[in-house]
């Protein structure tokens, strides 16, 4: 007899195998975009063998969804571990929650009833600190225009207060899942913001952002399993918060708090298309320019402010190389300047506070970074 749970594990898994797919190039060792390791001498594998640990992962994935035994989840979670401390660039929102999503399965079946709260706090997590970081003005100004303007092709530029709807809809939703009167009206909330992201996904929407539809098709699989269909239930009770896995969720829910001070990853504390954070680009002569691979050439970037130069904007060049974009992370930005710059010794690279370049960026060369 399958758990009750088995839902949740069969739409995680297929979401996140999903995901790998969409970004195969982001899990392998072989590829033009630089590799950013977490931990620097961490054992690597020789490069014939650089696709072992992912097609690992998807096997193992795919067995938890004939054999619930433990020792699965076990090694599937030790083998996620290993491929994100072998490179920053992994440390995607969905990759992250992917993750925890497995992580009641590590527990006994008797655990059970108090593991599905788990989910449920969890998501009550994302939702609020996804509404909070969004309440900014670069979200007003720059993602909430730009998605309107992609979508439907009306021009909001004037009238950006109304991009404050989104962030207080989300932190609604999170505080009206937790009471059972207002689980439904969020729920349905919830999912109409799902459904609204994957249009803008759509070709309607024009964004290239593909490695996300699964994840959003699976947070509505979610909040319909976790809160309409067992409206009825109590969120979390005082037991559940003692155990291991309910201080874990709580855990989740309240550590995005350090992002504010510098102490916890951009994406795992549910930054999601807040239009907070640091942008980084990459300027090179046009011989040095040429002699990179397509991906790089296909995230040209131009601005007043940068010189004429060939200029891309690295978040472009994730998008192009791996399908992903580039984690907030200075680590980052550094390891990628070092690498271009064992190719281009002329390269310069502008660092901006904000998610466009703005002129007060910061600029640095292979000599002075």
């Amino acid at each position: 007899m399958k758990s009750r749970l088995y839902p949740l594990l069969l739409i995680n898994n297929i979401a996140f195998i999903a995901g790998i797919i969409l970004s195969y190039k982001l899990w392998i060792t072989d590829r033009n975009f630089p590799i950013i390791a977490f931990v620097e001498k961490l054992p690597q594998l020789p490069s014939y063998l650089d696709q072992l640990p992912v097609l690992a992962l998807i096997a193992l994935l795919l067995l938890q969804l004939i054999f619930q035994k433990r020792i699965l989840f076990f090694i599937s979670l030790f083998i996620l571990c290993y491929l994100l401390c072998q490179d920053l660039m992994r440390w995607q929102p969905w990759v992250y929650l992917n993750g925890l999503f497995l992580f009641p399965f590590c527990f006994s079946s008797k655990k059970e009833k108090h593991l599905f709260n788990y989910y449920r706090v969890i998501l009550i997590g994302i939702y609020f600190w996804s509404g909070f970081y969004k309440l900014n003005i670069d979200f007003a100004e720059h993602i909430f225009v730009d998605s309107i303007r992609q979508v439907f092709n009306i021009n909001l530029t004037k009238y950006t207060y109304l991009a404050y709807t989104i962030p207080i809809t989300e932190i609604f939703i999170a505080v009206a899942l937790i009471f059972k009167k207002t689980r439904k009206l969020a729920s349905i909330l919830a999912i109409l913001i799902h459904l609204s992201i994957l249009l803008w996904l759509s070709p309607i929407g024009g964004n290239s952002n593909s490695v996300i539809i699964p994840w959003n098709l699976m947070m509505i699989a979610f909040i319909y399993l976790c809160f309409i269909r067992r409206d009825d239930t109590p969120l979390v009770s005082s037991t559940q918060i003692r155990k291991f896995s309910g201080l874990i969720a709580l855990s989740v829910v309240f550590l995005p708090i350090l992002y504010t001070f510098g102490y916890w990853p951009y994406y795992f504390s549910f930054n999601l298309y807040s239009g907070q954070g640091k942008s980084f680009y990459i300027s090179l002569d046009d011989e040095d320019f040429l002699n990179e691979d397509e991906s790089f050439r296909n995230s040209c970037y131009s601005s007043v402010y940068i010189n004429d130069q060939n200029n891309i904007k690295l978040s472009s060049w994730s998008y192009h190389a791996l399908n992903v974009p580039t984690p907030n992370d200075e680590k980052i930005y550094i390891k990628v300047a070092e690498e271009i710059c064992k190719k281009a010794t002329t390269a310069e690279f502008y660092i901006s506070d904000r998610i466009k370049y703005t002129q007060n960026s910061e600029i640095l060369t292979c000599d002075n970074r």
